[in-house]
């Protein structure tokens, strides 16, 4: 009996050192921080954090700037995907000439242009790592991402069936979807 209580008493003195530190409520990333994409149903989010300084409209442009920078690469890797897919159409084509620049040599400038419209959809003072933050969330919803991708394909001066541009538009959004996708499995990875 002694031997078995022995054993018992070890194996949860094991486990209890395998579950390690709980992490204090404070030091938790709020979801909408962690996966802003989990709090959209259409379109794109992004979240950035910034230590918190004396000034508030300090610490928002800051944020709000980095999180901009964070929706802008999130469109760059769609535009990419787009980009590929269009070179491996055309390679397939008979003697097709392509003309025109490429997606991502235009897409830059309308990014731009197209995200200095986009709006805070969040923000709040949050603590992480014991360290207060000002974060922001923006959000592109999927009509702003259509607009941005019809200026892409227009100013691009590329020749395409409707088709084609259907294709692409699929592209460009699943490539968002792959994200989500990455995202949530890393989410799970974590719990």
């Amino acid at each position: 009996m002694f031997k078995q209580t022995t054993t018992v008493a070890v194996a949860a003195l094991i486990l209890a050192a395998c579950a390690g530190p709980e992490q204090a409520p404070e030091d938790r990333i709020p979801d909408w921080v962690a996966d802003p994409q989990s709090e959209v149903s259409d379109g794109l989010a992004a979240t950035n954090c910034v230590p918190a300084s004396d000034s508030f409209s300090i610490d928002r442009s800051e944020a709000i700037a980095l999180t901009r920078q964070m929706l802008a690469a999130q469109i760059e890797v769609g535009v990419e995907a787009m980009d590929e897919t269009y070179q491996q159409q055309t390679r397939t084509s008979e003697g097709e000439t392509v003309s025109g620049s490429t997606f991502q040599s235009v897409s830059r400038q309308l990014t731009d242009q197209t995200l200095t419209g986009v709006r805070v959809n969040q923000a709040g003072y949050e603590t992480i790592n014991e360290q207060r933050q000002l974060c922001t969330m923006l959000v592109m919803g999927e009509s702003d991402m259509r607009g941005l991708f019809d200026d892409i394909i227009e100013t691009s001066n590329r020749p395409m069936a409707d088709q084609d541009e259907a294709v692409l538009w699929e592209q460009f959004r699943h490539t968002q979807a792959r994200e989500e996708m990455d995202s949530a499995l890393e989410r799970r990875r974590g719990n």
